[in-house]
């Protein structure tokens, strides 16, 4: 879509004028009728009725954004009373830094203190606004008020953390990373309790893959990406990187997620034989001969599973120049030069460029259309710059099946998006490492909320769990 100057203008005057500074406790009749209009997505019905008209957004004023509540559930963000903010600073078009260091609302817990540095330590809230629908319903932990203070420390060496959580220094622990010893050593400790948590945990911290750039050779081959896929011993990446904590998966949709690989496709398999048949049914049948620049993202076991893969894919006779980014680097690959338009993939920035890498995905929200609208359609940030695996049918699929109310539809464009892409081999779906509780057995009731896990950081929602009926 595009815009007149005139229009953007008027954009921003509502965004400043309107928007920002409404008084929503005694509104103007112009801004009452605002957002009382039945063409709002969240209409005013009275001063304690909001109701959500589905429909009005990207998808089309008609068609209704499926996965809605699946946002709302996600901890990304949160309304907060606009009277709070003003008392307490503003926003002047600016952030806040009052709400850095302070909660707002009436939830189970208060900010005690809090140092960017050492940590933050949060206390049970007396005016917990849910305690007595929490005791109407002891069945319902989501209600429950907190049952204990939690102080929380920022630490950043893993060896000491193990020792704090084998000695019982700390009840639970948030590792970054931690690799098949550190987690043999802690299922080894009485002091510790170490479980392996469903997939969807694993796929909501991250599931990887390797891109392999369509608009540039030898990528731009459908057998030669054939035959890297099949020239990788996954088993070996599992069984070394991951001392065998890790799924195989068969994307865009990552394991756990509803309509994830519907079909069973298997996941590509390493067969050195059938590699080297798609080898010579491509451009090089002999291999291809100029080395082409690999990123990986130098986090944890990374690192050495790039080694794997460069030692792999040199049976193909495919040499790779291993070149290590950051996570910010990655985003930077990502992105598209707003002046030319040309990816930074494409560029010599950060060592490049990189027609070949590492990438992975982290959720927004828990449902297959985040990870589609990223990893499948052709201006998703994990696909444009990327893959660059341009489908018509798959993007209009993919914006159809992120609104289509109807299971056996949704199942079908979902099926199909997947093997479209399996077909194509538009990108070596690796593995997707299991994600693991880690606490004291003493700690009652470990709630984890799987969109508390995304990378660099996993984390778990704590307290104990309610009476049971």
């Amino acid at each position: 879509a595009s815009s007149t100057s005139d229009e953007v203008n008027a954009s921003v005057a509502t965004l400043t004028t309107e928007l920002n500074t409404f008084d929503f406790r005694t509104p103007t009749a112009p801004q009452l009728a605002a957002m009382q209009d039945p063409w709002q997505s969240f209409q005013v019905i009275d001063d304690k009725t909001i109701q959500l008209n589905m429909g009005y957004g990207y998808l089309g004023d008609t068609v209704a954004y499926t996965y809605i509540l699946a946002t709302l559930a996600a901890p990304i963000a949160a309304g907060v009373d606009p009277f709070v903010i003003a008392a307490n600073g503003g926003t002047n078009d600016s952030t806040n830094d009052w709400t850095s260091t302070n909660l707002l609302g009436t939830g189970p817990y208060k900010l005690a203190s809090y140092n960017p540095s050492t940590g933050f330590v949060l206390q049970k809230d007396p005016n917990y606004w849910g305690a007595a629908a929490a005791a109407a319903e002891p069945w319902n932990n989501i209600l429950q008020p907190a049952k204990s203070d939690i102080q929380t420390n920022f630490q950043g060496d893993p060896a000491k953390t193990t020792t704090d959580l084998k000695t019982g220094a700390v009840a639970g622990a948030s590792f970054a990373y931690a690799g098949p010893s550190t987690v043999n050593d802690l299922k080894n400790s009485a002091c510790v309790s170490v479980t392996k948590l469903s997939e969807v945990y694993s796929s909501t911290a991250g599931a990887w893959w390797i891109y392999m750039n369509q608009n540039h050779e030898p990528f731009n081959n459908q057998s030669f990406r054939a035959a890297v896929a099949h020239a990788i011993n996954y088993e070996q990446i599992n069984a070394t990187a991951f001392g065998g904590n890790s799924v195989r998966w068969v994307g865009p949709v990552p394991p756990g997620y509803p309509y994830y690989n519907t079909d069973s496709l298997p996941a590509y398999s390493y067969n050195l034989t059938l590699a080297r048949q798609f080898l010579l049914n491509s451009p090089w049948p002999t291999g291809y001969l100029i080395p082409v620049k690999y990123a990986y993202i130098n986090l944890g076991d990374w690192a050495e599973v790039s080694l794997i893969i460069k030692s792999n894919l040199a049976q193909i006779n495919l040499t790779l120049d291993l070149v290590p980014i950051t996570l910010d680097n990655l985003y930077q690959e990502q992105a598209r030069d707003s002046t030319t338009g040309v990816c930074t993939t494409e560029t010599t920035a950060n060592g490049g460029p990189f027609y070949m890498g590492q990438e992975f995905y982290t959720s927004d929200y828990i449902s297959p259309d985040d990870w589609t609208q990223n990893n499948a359609i052709s201006d998703g940030s994990a696909n444009d710059c990327m893959s660059a695996f341009n489908d018509p049918n798959v993007d209009a699929w993919v914006l159809q099946a992120a609104g289509e109310s109807n299971p056996a539809v949704a199942r079908q464009l979902y099926r199909d998006i997947t093997r479209t892409m399996y077909d194509n081999y538009t990108n070596v779906w690796l593995l997707s490492p299991n994600q693991f509780s880690v606490s004291s057995p003493l700690l009652l009731g470990v709630i984890p909320n799987p969109m508390g896990s995304a990378l660099p950081f996993t984390m778990s929602f704590n307290t104990e769990y309610a009476l049971k009926p």
